[in-house]
């Protein structure tokens, strides 16, 4: 499946991961997941990190606007959308255009250390010592 999501630290970060190519299908049951996970948690902000260094083919961006413009809004608790790794131009283009529909807010980073010192500063109450790194498809 060229795309995964997991809890990095349950009920406060979200990772996904994706690969080769994505179908718009596929991307809106990513986002549907997603939103499932943000919705179950109890805490006030939850983070998505989007892990797209490995993605070959970009989603047209027609599509990712389509699919966004159609799933509707986040939940209340979305916090920071955090795009790592990514190598186009395409990709982070049709990500930020994507989480502006959202409303989120966005950074990118080249690597997980940048991502977590960002996400330190931002939110003091995640509990870094609960991180899952087996779900991480970069260290």
């Amino acid at each position: 499946m060229p795309a995964t999501i997991s809890w990095y630290i349950e009920n406060e970060i979200v990772y996904t991961h994706y690969t080769g190519g994505l179908t718009l299908t596929e991307f809106e049951e990513h986002i549907s997941d997603a939103k499932d996970m943000l919705e179950s948690s109890p805490r006030d902000l939850v983070h998505i990190i989007a892990d797209v260094g490995d993605v070959e083919e970009a989603l047209p961006l027609p599509d990712v606007l389509k699919a966004i413009r159609n799933f509707g809004q986040f939940p209340a608790n979305a916090g920071w959308f955090v795009i790592l790794r990514e190598k186009s131009l395409i990709v982070r283009l049709g990500f930020t255009m994507g989480t502006s529909l959202f409303k989120a807010r966005t950074r990118a980073f080249n690597t997980m250390e940048e991502t977590i010192a960002f996400l330190k500063e931002k939110d003091e109450a995640i509990t870094w010592d609960k991180a899952d790194e087996s779900v991480l498809h970069v260290k």
